[in-house]
């Protein structure tokens, strides 16, 4: 599937980017990109030109995943990609391309070809002052930088970087695709109370990435791309010896296949330690060289919760945290008025988290403790849940999750031993949530008499 990227070399959009287009005409679909660069723009005489074409690259790979769906490809899944993109530095894009393609592969588990052209006109491009709306000149100097999702993990890491490094100043980066509605508002609601407790210790940059018309697919496999070039952009600011923080729970970075069907492509990877390894070799290659950190690479999302360094912080805010895969698909749910769907991965990983601090006491759109899903119906719905009881109910031990990490390939063989504890701990956490919470069907599902 050939995709063509066009840069107008003349005209602009209100929010200080360029206007670029992205077609494929054998779908004949169209996309404009939508990238408000405006949060970035103070940044923008302190970071090297291959920063923005690494922004760049991402923003057209993450517009590009969403516009063709995977519906359109034999298997339904596997896309094959032929994807043209103008950049800076054309020769040193060009030595990386096999680097780029192999992270991307893995990521989103297509098959991407990249060719690189020149870019002849300018991407930044400030609007006229006449038009430009009165934006106050940050005087905020960070000490680092972390991503901020609206999600549980990402308060944590922010909370926990606070608190470990008394008196300096953290940064805050957030993505939100303009089409898409919750994250602003989860990010702009936690931010508000981080900022109340921290005072001016903490700030954040909000930056709209996303394409008109939006897009059918929603898998989102590449958003995780464009978040850490958005982070990487402003912390290339600082220094090139400043590390990039990516808060994301072990359990979810490693995303083990709870079932032989999950295996391969069909687990997400967005923090997984060969993606982020494939992705800083790249980086190193075309000369940034800020390291990206997952601080709770090894921890379940319950230790995360359970050793956030400021347990008030959290408590206050960690309902208002959305970890949601299936946010805004709400028409099946009972309660409608729900942040969260309450039934996939990250929701059922979350409430076991919370149950480990006594904090599951939110509503979501469907219960799954109180039979609003039924194990055995077939429907996609139950899917997430069927899997990880299914997993429960072998009682899996240490080993066993060891070969079926070596199966799935990607682990370094020196951190098998730890992530296969890592699964092992969060596994139990999931059946203590489900003994403690679960219906009787669920209960008997994974051999517990009731």
């Amino acid at each position: 599937m050939q995709v063509e990227v066009q840069v107008n070399p003349s005209k602009s959009i209100k929010s200080d980017f360029a206007y670029v287009s992205i077609s494929c005409k054998e779908l004949r679909l169209k996309s404009v990109v939508d990238f408000d660069f405006s949060p970035l723009a103070d940044y923008h005489k302190k970071v090297p030109p291959i920063a923005l074409d690494f922004v760049f690259i991402a923003t057209v790979i993450y517009c590009v995943d969403k516009m063709i769906s995977r519906d359109n490809f034999l298997d339904r899944w596997t896309r094959d990609f032929q994807v043209t993109i103008p950049v800076v530095n054309i020769k040193t894009w060009k030595r990386a391309k096999d680097e780029l393609e192999n992270c991307l592969s893995f990521l989103t588990g297509d098959i991407w070809r990249i060719r690189f052209t020149e870019l002849k006109s300018g991407l930044y491009r400030p609007i006229p002052k006449k038009r430009r709306q009165k934006r106050e000149k940050k005087k905020f100097a960070p000490n680092g930088v972390c991503l901020f999702s609206g999600g549980l993990d990402s308060l944590i890491g922010a909370i926990n970087w606070l608190e470990q490094n008394t008196n300096k100043k953290l940064l805050l980066v957030g993505h939100h695709d303009g089409a898409v509605a919750g994250p602003l508002s989860d990010q702009n609601l936690l931010f508000n109370i981080l900022k109340d407790y921290y005072k001016d210790r903490v700030d954040i940059l909000k930056v709209r990435v996303g394409q008109r018309p939006a897009g059918d697919e929603t898998t989102y496999r590449s958003r995780s791309l464009l978040f850490i070039a958005l982070g990487m952009y402003a912390t290339q600011a600082i220094d090139q010896n400043v590390p990039l923080h990516m808060p994301e729970n072990g359990t979810i970075a490693i995303n083990v296949p709870l079932t032989p069907s999950r295996r391969g492509s069909c687990s997400t990877r967005t923090a997984h330690p060969l993606y982020l390894n494939l992705l800083d070799k790249l980086l190193k290659q075309v000369g940034i060289n800020n390291t990206i950190i997952n601080p709770l690479s090894y921890k379940t999302k319950g230790e995360g919760a359970e050793e956030c360094l400021n347990q008030g912080i959290l408590r206050k805010t960690a309902l208002d945290a959305v970890s949601c895969a299936k946010r805004g698909h709400n028409r099946i749910w009972k309660n409608r008025s729900a942040k969260s769907c309450g039934f996939c991965m990250p929701c059922i990983y979350r409430r076991a988290a919370l149950h480990k601090i006594k904090l599951d006491n939110q509503s979501y759109g469907l219960n799954i403790c109180e039979g609003d899903i039924t194990i055995r119906e077939s429907s996609n719905v139950g899917n997430d849940l069927r899997a990880i009881l299914s997993f429960l109910n072998n009682c899996f031990s240490r080993d066993k999750i060891t070969s079926i990490l070596v199966e799935c390939g990607g682990i370094p063989k020196n951190n098998l031993s730890d992530y296969s504890d890592l699964v092992f701990r969060a596994m139990n956490e999931a059946y203590v949530f489900f003994r403690d919470k679960g219906n009787k069907e669920i209960k008997e599902y994974i051999g517990i008499k009731t």
